[in-house]
């Protein structure tokens, strides 16, 4: 059997989502000696639905070209989006049209376009899976089996009314859950990143428990020990945005330094990036606060420090802090989604306020030896849950048990 996994982003972005499809890719002769079924992925990098590869990537992000044009369409995106952002109309304007609506839609429409002989369907977002019913629906097509995934805490659209916070209770946002109900209710599996986030949904679904999975995500391991000096060298990774909320860790910083040496590396690119550089320097943390923008090779960065911390409203299971386990870096995690299955014993678990996020990190400081047996808990918690190999099986699991 052949399975395709269609994403509307390129498994080249520097996201989670993006991260665990690319595994997909990646690893595809490895789902097929777990599951005996051919897995591949059709992404907007791709000029074929078939993934070519190592010897044939695409590498979006290797010429100065696409770099000039990509900065350009970034600075130009987050003002419109702030400008819209404020009133209802320009809201849903931008969804339907400038956000994830319309690009689940324009893939749909790329993947129906070419030649095709895939027995199922994985998508890893509600839109583009919304669009391929509808596209079905109006077309009258048989639809595929789907396998549903959702890297989200189990509330739907949660990280949209974060962004858009004036679309909640309104018609559009009933618009949304109906199509939403329509993924589920068509979906043949619906997998979950974290138990907490299928805790969640199925709460509020129970008539689609039974279709509920979850496999945690999981990565390549690497050889990789941070310093413990005495120092807090705390470092976040993640968009720069109001959902990643990175702002509140310069107003946690600057009360830290008042009780140890410590300092702030964040790393990622977004819409509040010059709003967190302008507000590092209204606290005068210029000199203790590293702005590295998106980047690749963030493995590296990790082992210049000693302490992930996270400032998220919302997440389902989070890539970087996974990241951070495998660095063996203890964690300071606010309570959402499914970061509280990211701890055990190897770090603090937080409300996204100054309070208890400052109290963890100067409470981290206290004490190397305690931060070493934090390190080797983040390390052993990895090997436990989230290894490349453990994601790949579930996965495998899930499909085999769809075609059987």
């Amino acid at each position: 059997m052949k399975v395709k996994v269609v994403y509307y982003g390129s498994i080249y972005d520097r996201n989670g989502a993006a991260k665990v499809v690319r595994t997909f890719a990646d690893q595809r002769q490895l789902f097929f000696a777990y599951c005996g079924h051919d897995v591949m992925v059709f992404d907007k990098s791709c000029s074929e639905s078939v993934y070519k590869g190592s010897e044939n990537e695409v590498k979006l992000g290797s010429s100065l070209l696409y770099s000039i044009k990509r900065k350009i369409k970034t600075v130009l995106g987050n003002t419109i989006m702030e400008k819209y952002r404020n009133s209802y109309f320009g809201t849903k304007r931008l969804l339907e049209r400038a956000c994830w609506v319309e690009k689940g839609r324009n893939t749909i429409d790329r993947y129906f376009s070419q030649s095709f002989d895939d027995d199922a369907i994985i998508f890893h977002d509600i839109f583009t899976c919304w669009a391929y019913f509808d596209y079905c629906k109006r077309n009258k097509l048989e639809p595929k089996k789907v396998i549903l995934v959702l890297h989200t805490n189990g509330e739907m659209f949660k990280m949209a009314l974060i962004n858009f916070p004036n679309i909640n209770g309104t018609r559009y946002h009933k618009v949304m859950n109906k199509r939403a109900e329509v993924c589920y209710r068509y979906a043949k599996r619906i997998v979950f990143v974290s138990e907490g986030s299928a805790k969640v949904f199925k709460q509020q679904y129970p008539v689609y428990a039974e279709k509920v999975n979850v496999v945690y995500n999981g990565i390549e391991d690497m050889s990789i020990s941070p310093v413990f000096d005495g120092t807090v060298k705390m470092v976040t990774v993640g968009t720069v945005g109001r959902r990643k909320n990175q702002i509140l860790l310069l107003d946690c910083l600057k009360i830290i330094r008042k009780h140890c040496d410590a300092t702030l590396t964040v790393i990622g690119g977004g819409p509040s990036l010059e709003e967190c550089k302008q507000r590092a320097k209204e606290l005068k943390l210029d000199q203790w606060v590293s702005f590295l923008g998106s980047m690749d090779g963030v493995a590296n960065e990790l082992t210049k420090c000693n302490l992930f911390v996270m400032s998220s409203l919302d997440e389902g299971l989070p890539i970087a802090a996974i990241e951070a386990l495998r660095a063996k870096l203890p964690v300071v995690l606010t309570d959402v989604g499914g970061c509280r299955e990211l701890i055990e014993d190897n770090g603090y678990l937080v409300q996204p306020n100054v309070d208890e996020i400052t109290d963890a990190v100067i409470d981290f400081g206290k004490d190397v030896e305690k931060q070493k047996k934090m390190s080797e808990a983040s390390y052993r918690l990895f090997k436990g849950k989230f290894t490349l190999d453990s994601m790949i099986r579930g996965y495998s699991r899930i499909i085999d048990d769809m075609f059987h």
